[in-house]
């Protein structure tokens, strides 16, 4: 008998409820919307409100599942090789201060020649640069700063994080960044950005996304889009910046795309001056027609295109030539320059 092996799969997922044991207890678990998690840290203050005051079930699964896979697949591997994280896999705990309204939950801590060091899992997407990038992307270097600090203030003094970005459609592929303990600066802003949130009505918060590109997948578009439209808010209209983590397939095609049009500008021009060569040996020595080993050549006269006058058209009958203009399908173009000072 066939049956639907997705459909148990999706029934699955819906009852593997995500919860946040707290570390030092038992059988209390983390409120997320009481706090501004460490993922949270430079999230949009606008999106965060309406996500914790109004929160919402989503059907988007997929990228978080596959992100919980690529973790458990890390700690797996650590502890086979006898690096054994604290506070990893099953045993994961989130850490809360609640004086300051900030929580966190590492992926994992280890004792390494004496000292603390946090770990973080990233899965990525497989078109993601990684060969390019230079730095953790800002909110994975804020998150692990947040649990760093968050991990001192419960007697875990962490002098430094381990960001390690694996592809998720190859594991071997892979990024990792070594980020120092910032001494808890990231962390004070992110307990005034915390003030912020649950301080200020949704009204009076900024769209965040507006600059930083956080609406693309804001699921709360409609109810901020209403706001904007009552305030006058606009999108950030300066030009973007290709991140250097943008994704692979996108850059090396833009790559590969300036490169192959210098070389046909390069292979136009040396045509045009063959092509002057051929027709002036051909009409200077009359032969019109003739064959190499390769290709046969055909030299003719082609007659001036014809064109409309407009001005002269409108002098002599009076009547504007612009209701008489065909307007063809718009279309979408391209332009690729090359950067003289790269």
């Amino acid at each position: 008998m066939a049956i639907d092996l997705f459909k148990y799969i999706e029934e699955g997922v819906a009852l593997n409820k995500s919860a946040w044991p707290l570390h030092g207890s038992t059988d209390e678990f983390l409120d997320r919307n009481a706090v501004l998690t460490a993922s949270e840290n430079l999230r949009c203050l606008r999106e965060l409100k309406f996500s914790k005051t109004t929160p919402r079930e989503s059907d988007k699964w997929g990228m978080a599942e596959r992100g919980h896979a690529v973790e458990a697949w890390v700690v797996e591997q650590l502890r086979r090789a006898m690096l054994l994280p604290m506070f990893a896999g099953d045993e994961q705990r989130s850490f809360l201060h609640d004086e300051s309204g900030l929580s966190g939950t590492p992926d994992g801590l280890v004792m390494v020649d004496g000292k603390w060091i946090l770990l973080e899992f990233k899965s990525v997407d497989p078109r993601t640069n990684l060969e390019a990038m230079t730095a953790p992307k800002p909110q994975h270097a804020a998150q692990v700063q947040q649990n760093m600090w968050l991990l001192a203030m419960h007697n875990y003094p962490v002098e430094e994080a381990m960001i390690l970005y694996v592809d998720a459609s190859d594991f071997q592929r892979h990024k990792q960044f070594n980020v120092a303990y910032d001494g808890g600066e990231t962390a004070q802003r992110a307990e005034i950005r915390a003030a912020i949130l649950f301080d200020t009505d949704v009204m009076d918060l900024p769209a965040e996304g507006l600059t930083n590109g956080g609406c693309t997948y804001c699921a709360f578009k409609e109810e901020c889009s209403a706001i904007q439209v009552a305030k006058g808010e606009k999108r950030k209209a300066d030009k973007p910046s290709m991140p250097v983590f943008a994704p692979r397939g996108i850059t090396e095609s833009v790559r590969e795309y300036g490169s192959i049009k210098e070389q046909i500008k390069a292979l136009e021009a040396r045509a045009d001056d063959l092509a002057a060569t051929i027709k002036e040996y051909a009409t200077g020595e009359n032969q019109m027609e003739f064959d190499t080993a390769a290709y046969s050549v055909k030299v003719t006269e082609v007659a001036g295109r014809r064109t409309l006058d407009t001005k002269a058209y409108e002098k002599a009958t009076g009547v504007s030539a612009d209701g008489f203009y065909k307007v063809g399908k718009p279309s979408v173009r391209l332009e690729v320059t090359a950067k003289l000072d790269t």
